[in-house]
């Protein structure tokens, strides 16, 4: 199956939080901080959203990008073992390089 983004929807894979140990060994639930940004890998782009007068306008980013999202954002998918989430454009924050 292949899910393809509409509008200006984009598709990524969230890259899992890696939990956090104290200098003392106290090891801290990775849901503490609920207000820090997810991590992604683009996966699909849709084609961008559509003006009034029909204008298409393309979502700035590209497959393989890595960003940053807002927390709670987006439709959670699952196919198979993967978590996907389908989110909105302006739910993502940046995009990160190394």
């Amino acid at each position: 199956m292949k899910i393809t983004p509409k509008g200006n929807k984009v598709l990524v894979r969230p890259v899992g939080k890696e939990e956090q140990v104290t200098s003392g060994g106290i090891i801290v639930p990775k849901t503490v901080n609920s207000n820090a940004p997810g991590k992604a890998t683009v996966i699909a782009v849709g084609p961008g959203a559509r003006s009034h007068t029909g204008e298409r306008f393309p979502v700035d980013l590209n497959e393989g990008d890595v960003v940053l999202y807002t927390q709670h954002a987006g439709t959670e998918i699952t196919m198979g073992d993967d978590k996907l989430l389908l989110l909105d454009e302006v739910q993502i924050m940046a995009t990160l390089e190394e």
